[in-house]
């Protein structure tokens, strides 16, 4: 699955997913003109935080404006986290991905997600490709995701929680444009 997002410098940003012997890693690319992401031979850039933990499936991208940055950021959402040793994060389906360098470089960092859905598992229901929209002139993050409500019932539910709630307080201490 891919998805791509115009960001505000012009630049395109793809998301997507390598099956295979990569397990459906989240990977992104850029492009200047929204045709050429580079070479086929090429897989990009794994999305993954300086843990080392990456996303799995489903990935879909978001710009936003943002608190840390006057630039907003870059918002990625994988179906599964899992950590550097391939195990599953205990965080799966509790976090999204934020960068707010607009080219994708620099870090990954994770904040609460608006809807958790903590028993995610390979499987197109819970959690499968989720998506994000920023409400409220940019202060906040609408999130609709899917889940099991009853045996075999797959549905959607949907949260908006704003970023004072989503962004740790550490991560807003060490990247705000006020801070520095």
């Amino acid at each position: 699955m891919i998805v791509i997002r115009q960001l505000p410098t012009g630049v395109y940003f793809m998301v997507y997913e390598m099956c295979g012997t990569h397990h459906c890693d989240a990977f992104f690319r850029k492009s200047y003109d929204g045709w050429s992401f580079g070479l086929p031979s090429d897989i990009g850039t794994r999305i993954e935080n300086d843990e080392g933990q990456y996303l799995r499936h489903a990935p879909t991208v978001i710009w936003t404006p943002s608190p840390l940055s006057p630039n907003g950021m870059i918002v990625a959402f994988g179906q599964m986290l899992y950590n550097a040793d391939g195990s599953l994060a205990k965080q799966n389906g509790r976090v999204l991905f934020v960068n707010t360098h607009l080219d994708g470089s620099g870090g990954w960092h994770t904040i609460k997600a608006p809807v958790e859905v903590p028993n995610t598992y390979n499987h197109p229901c819970p959690n499968y490709s989720s998506s994000l929209l920023p409400v409220r002139n940019g202060e906040a993050l609408l999130e609709l995701a899917t889940d099991f409500y009853a045996l075999d019932q797959c549905g959607a539910s949907f949260g908006t929680r704003s970023w004072t709630d989503l962004l740790p307080a550490d991560l807003v201490q060490s990247l705000s444009p006020i801070s520095h």
